[in-house]
Order: structure tokens, then sequence, then C-alpha cells
């Protein structure tokens, strides 16, 4: 049995390595011939799950979702409290290799509790919040007893702790040994085992993903190799999460330097892989070299074999060109993606539009006007996204006249969505100096109140000018209070976290936590309000 556990893990590992190397097809009649097999199922969960993290697509997230509880069921019921007593009851003797299925069934399910808490916070909404933090919860207490078990396996088969961890890892505690979070005053980050399999190189990480600290032991301990599953969780971390939530503020750098490292440890069997040529094209953007991003995602392109890769790539593709202010070539990506995409139409339909009217084209901007707003009036969605796009539709165009705004008032709307995006920071300085400017030339073609104020104030800020950064924050609510704060509250909520933290970060931090709580308590049910909250709660926890 344990030849043949050993070999279905590198039928999973094969499969994993073929679907990352573009070849779909195989991987998925892989995975079918053995569909009782755990080893095999928990690989396939996880490539599931990370297709659809990448995608969006609403199909794969259903059906990732649905062998995530699978997979939850069956672990368990393969380790719950039932069986455990029955063990006892009838006296039956755990032999070597049960214990090992059963550390297997005790870390794959954290796995799949953690993979279901994360879908859960990419819903954006309080109570996907509120359960996915319980999820997190029953994750680490697994994760925390399993390390246990495997720390004591260790030791009676070595006579030694394990090493190639990193002691700011592990903290004693009257229970044993416990991870330490990111949080923690001693550490700052978790560390666990590099992906190419020596245990003595340490990859540190700022992120949930340390809580596979366990699972990187265990594969130590068995032979078995994460290579494949531990670097593209992490690098979607290090490239996709962290800028995206602002979790190092208007540093989206940070997690550049392990996401390199990943690479490049990886280098030799996925060079050719489409989803690692997306976050090395990611990693590239993060560092303002746009071009090099747009080559890597142009090959990502052209070796992907399935449809959402392809159009995720389009994606970023999509996004450079916004961050370049290349707005001719960005309409036709952000069109092409509005017509194939299942992934919110009316976000690419709206950036296609404003990308018109800021090039100027604004008969095509009418065209695909008249022919979107139908559509939008059909829509039902609720998401914070769509709900951002349908308060965006009545200024697209003048609502009395029927006519468009004027070039820069379009500009604006782009400068925006890059804002919230975080796009910002990947723009060269040339560019940050050229928004800067025009946003000093003319407020009364600003589409919101404070507008102008607030771009300006964000690029100042990536510019390294922080003086100039929070006048324009202060000049920002300045022209919003207290007469025109009825509407756009986002503008005002986002203006307060931006001089907060600037001002916190300047050496005034009592001032900053009162302008970051007065962002997180003075205003309710604006534009990406959960998105700006975690922004708010991690500045005032680094104060």
């Amino acid at each position: 049995m344990a030849q043949d556990a050993m070999k279905d893990w590198k039928v999973a590992r094969t499969g994993i390595s073929l679907l990352l190397n573009n070849k779909t097809e195989e991987a998925e009649a892989l995975f079918t011939e053995h569909p009782h097999s755990f080893h095999v199922k928990a690989g396939r969960c996880f490539v599931l799950f990370m297709n659809a993290l990448m995608t969006f697509e609403e199909d794969k997230f259903q059906q990732a979702t649905l062998l995530l509880k699978d997979m939850e069921r069956e672990c368990a019921g393969d380790i719950g409290w039932l069986k455990s007593m029955k063990s006892k009851v009838f006296r039956a003797e755990e032999t070597d290799k049960d214990y090992v299925n059963k550390l297997e069934r005790q870390i794959v399910l954290a796995d799949t509790q953690v993979f279901s808490a994360v879908s859960l916070f990419l819903q954006q909404e309080l109570t996907g919040y509120v359960r996915g933090c319980w999820m997190l919860r029953k994750a680490w207490r697994v994760y925390q007893h399993a390390y246990t078990q495997i720390s004591q396996l260790y030791r009676r088969t070595f006579g030694t702790n394990p090493t190639g961890f990193s002691p700011c890892c592990i903290t004693p505690t009257s229970n044993g040994s416990s991870l330490q979070s990111p949080q923690s005053p001693e550490s700052t980050e978790w560390s666990i085992p590099s992906c190419n399999g020596y245990t003595n190189n340490v990859t540190p990480v700022s992120s949930p993903s340390g809580l596979r600290s366990s699972l990187s032991m265990f594969f130590s301990l068995t032979g078995i190799t994460s290579e494949q599953q531990t670097p593209l969780s992490l690098l979607w971390y290090h490239t996709i999460v962290r800028p995206f939530f602002a979790l190092d503020g208007s540093n989206v750098k940070a997690g550049v330097a392990a996401a390199k490292q990943l690479i490049a440890e990886c280098h030799a069997e996925f060079q050719n892989s489409a989803l690692f040529l997306f976050f090395a094209g990611r990693m590239e953007r993060l560092e303002t070299n746009v071009d090099a991003a747009l080559e890597a995602f142009g090959k990502a392109v052209d070796v992907a074999t399935q449809r959402e890769v392809k159009l995720l790539c389009l994606h970023e593709v999509a996004w450079c060109h916004v961050i370049r202010l290349s707005y001719d070539e960005a309409y036709r990506s952000l069109l092409q993606l509005q017509q194939q995409s299942r992934w919110s139409k009316g976000f690419y339909a709206y950036l296609a539009m404003v990308c018109c009217g800021a090039n100027g084209k604004f008969d095509i901007l009418l065209s695909l006007y008249s022919k979107i707003l139908p559509w939008f009036h059909e829509t039902k969605s609720e998401s914070q996204l769509d709900v951002f796009i349908m308060r965006r539709m009545p200024k697209i165009v003048d609502k009395e006249t029927g006519h468009p705004y004027t070039v820069l008032y379009y500009k604006l709307l782009v400068y925006e969505s890059m804002y919230v995006w975080n796009a910002l920071p990947s723009c060269t300085k040339e560019s940050l100096r050229e928004i800067s400017n025009e946003c000093k030339e003319n407020h009364s073609e600003e589409p919101m109140v404070g507008l102008t104020d607030l771009i300006e104030g964000a690029a100042c800020l990536y510019l390294g000018d922080t003086e100039a950064a929070i006048k324009s924050f202060r000049n920002c609510l300045k022209h919003r209070y207290p007469s025109k704060d009825e509407y756009d509250q986002h503008i005002s909520a986002f203006a307060l976290y931006e001089l907060g933290s600037s001002l916190s970060n300047n050496n005034n931090p009592n001032e900053g936590k009162n302008f970051l709580l007065k962002a997180q308590n003075q205003y309710k049910d604006y534009d990406f309000e959960t998105r700006l909250n975690l922004r708010i709660h991690a500045a005032l926890k680094n104060i």
C-alpha cells in the first residue's frame, strides 16, 4: 500500500506538471484515470482551485468549491472523532501506515479549509470575511496539531529537531510548538523550506501560506515534494494579493524579491509554462518594467492551451497599456475581453469607453455606450464591482445633451480606476508626472469633486514627494467638506486614508491615526468599502 501511495503521489505530481506546462488535456486524462485515489484527488483539487483563483470564472469556482467540500468531508471522515472512538473501543492498533495516512489527511483537510477561506475572502462581502476567518481558525488548529505530531515523529525517527526552519518560525509554548503569526512582535515573516526541495534553503513569506510549514516538513519526512504547489500559491500571493489589497501600502514591490526567487527556482521545469510566464509578467509589471511584462504576457498567450489562461494574460496586457497611458492599445484589448470573457463584461466595457474618451475618439465611445447601455439596465448583480460600474455609467455622457465630455474628464476616470486597482505605483516617473500635471490643469472638468486632488496626491506620493501629497489630500477634503460630501463618498474615505497613512509615516502618528479612524467610522456603503477597510486596519496596526 505504501508503494501504491507513493505511486499516486507521483501521478498527482505528473498531472500538476502537465497542466502547468500547458498540457491540459493530458493532465485531465491522467486525473480521470485515478478517480478514487486520495493523493490524485488532492492534487486535482489544488489545480482546480488555483485555476479558479487565477481566472475568476464563476463555473471554475463552482467546480473547485464542490471538490473542496468533497475533499473536506473525506478527510474529516477519515480522521474524525467517531473513527478514533471506534479504534479505542475495539482496541484496534494504529500501524505506522495508519499514522502517516492520518497525518496526510489532517494536512489536506487544513489545506482545503484555507482554500475555502480564500474563496470566501474574494467575495469581498462582510459575511464572507466572517466565514473566511472562521475557516482559517479551523485550519490553523489542524496545522498546529499536525505540526506537533510531525515534530514528535521526526524526533523519534532522527533523534533531532527538523532542520531548515528559521528559528522565528517556531515559538515554544506550554503546549509544544506553534507557528508564529507575521503580526507578532518577534517576527515580521514566516519561513518555509524553498520549493526546490533543499531544506537548508529558506524562503521568507509574509503570508498565510506560512501555515504550510507543517506540510513542507511532512514532505521532507516522506520524500514527497511540494515544489509545484507551494511556489504557485506563493507567487499568487506575492504578485497579486499583496499589491491588489495594498497589504504593504504604496510599496507594491514588497513581494517582488520572493517572487523572483520562486520563479528562478522553478525555471528549469516550468520556463515555458503559461502560468509561470504570467507570474513573471506580473513581477515585471510591479517593478515598472511594463515592456518586459508585455513580452512575458505575450509569450504566455502564445503557449497557453486554456482559454481562461489566455484571457487572464490578455487582462494583464490591457492593464499594461493603461499603465503606459496607451489608450488606443488598451481599448482594443479591453474590447476583446468584453466580448470573450465571462468575468465582468461591464467592467471591461466601462474601461474601454473611458479609454476611448481619453484618446479623443468620442464617436466610438458613443457607439459603444449605446450598445452597452441596455445590457447594464438588465444587470442584477450587486457585487462591489458591479455597483462601482453602475455608479459610473451615468458619468459617461452628459445626461441632458447626450454629448461626451472633454478628454481630460475621461482621463480622470481612467486615473480613478488605476488608483482604485492600485495600478498607479506601476507607472513610470514620467507617466506619474504627466498625471500630476494634468490634475493641476483644471478642476472644473473633474467627474467627481475632489478627484483631481486625490489622484494628484497619489501621484506625488509615488514620486516620493510626501509633503506635496499631504497638501493635495488636505485640499481634496477641503473641497468636499461640508456641502459636497453627499455623493461619491469614496473620494473622501480614500483621501482620509491616504492622509492618515502619510502623516503616520511622516512622524505624525497621532494626527494620522485620527484621520484613519475617521475614514473607518464616518463613511459607509461607498465604492470598495471592504477593500479600503483592509488597508485602514493594516495602517492602524502599524502605528
